[in-house]
């Protein structure tokens, strides 16, 4: 021991005190006992059909193919982030749907087609698209908007009318942030609206926000082109699932997820 003139003391940091573990539940409806593939979204562990996930989606498709893919066994489940465990048991429902109606609100459907877009899931993008243009929404104004700018090929300014109306008529004007969200041909023709909207009083002509909204916004969007035909072959069919069972309907044309009546050729059970 050294003399007392010199020891030193040595503060040492305390221990690590490790946060206590989370504790997982099986998804109440998404556990399925002849489920392949294990998917952790917060705290619920969804045990599905790898066969739809790898077909449909380009995140799992890459996970799949990388040197150490999770998801194959519920120890090392893939981890899903960005998207929470009722929006992802949606976008199952859209394979597992028995009824194969897949009847939703409007809401419903543009929560699919979020969670569609962080899986990248094309095919599902564009049947959540085709029924979100006859339904209403009441999300945020601003999510509406800059979800019919993303896909305003598809989707015209008239479906989100109402949210341009909401923001046209509201006493802020738009934020840095919400005009990112938005794009800039969006926030200028708002910009132009809220400037004729602010002169409502002065004006002798009897005039509405939602008149103002159809002539500048919604009166010069460009006519949304129609869908072409892409000639698929046998090594891309459709996929449902009836009673359980895996049904596959090979086609000659397809148009996002519409098939020609015609143009159906084989259908089989397995």
């Amino acid at each position: 021991m050294p003399p007392p003139d010199q020891q030193v003391e040595i503060d040492f940091p305390p221990p690590l005190i490790q946060a206590p573990a989370v504790p997982v539940f099986n998804h109440e409806k998404y556990y399925l006992d002849d489920g392949d593939f294990y998917v952790l979204v917060e705290n619920s562990l969804f045990r599905v059909h790898v066969h739809f996930l790898q077909r449909h989606s380009g995140v799992i498709k890459e996970e799949l193919q990388s040197p150490c893919p999770t998801g194959m066994h519920e120890h090392d489940a893939f981890v899903l982030k960005d998207v929470t465990v009722e929006d992802f048991a949606l976008l199952l429902w859209v394979f597992y749907d028995k009824s194969l109606e897949r009847q939703a609100s409007g809401d419903e459907w543009l929560r699919i087609l979020l969670a569609a877009e962080s899986l990248r899931m094309p095919h599902v993008q564009n049947l959540a698209l085709d029924r979100l243009k006859g339904l209403s929404v009441s999300a945020d104004p601003i999510l509406i908007i800059s979800v019919q700018q993303r896909y305003r090929h598809k989707i015209s300014r008239a479906w989100a009318r109402a949210a341009f109306v909401h923001i046209c008529e509201r006493q802020g004007r738009l934020t840095v942030e919400e005009g990112e969200r938005i794009g800039i041909l969006a926030s200028v023709l708002i910009g132009h609206a809220r400037e004729e909207v602010l002169l409502l009083k002065s004006q002798p002509e009897e005039q509405t926000v939602q008149n103002i909204v159809q002539r500048i916004i919604i009166h010069d969007d460009p006519p949304i082109a129609p869908p072409k035909y892409e000639v698929l072959d046998d090594s891309k069919p459709f996929e449902c699932n009836v009673e359980g069972a895996n049904v596959v309907v090979y086609v000659s044309y397809f148009t996002g997820l519409h098939s020609h009546p015609s143009n159906l050729r084989t259908g089989r059970a397995t």
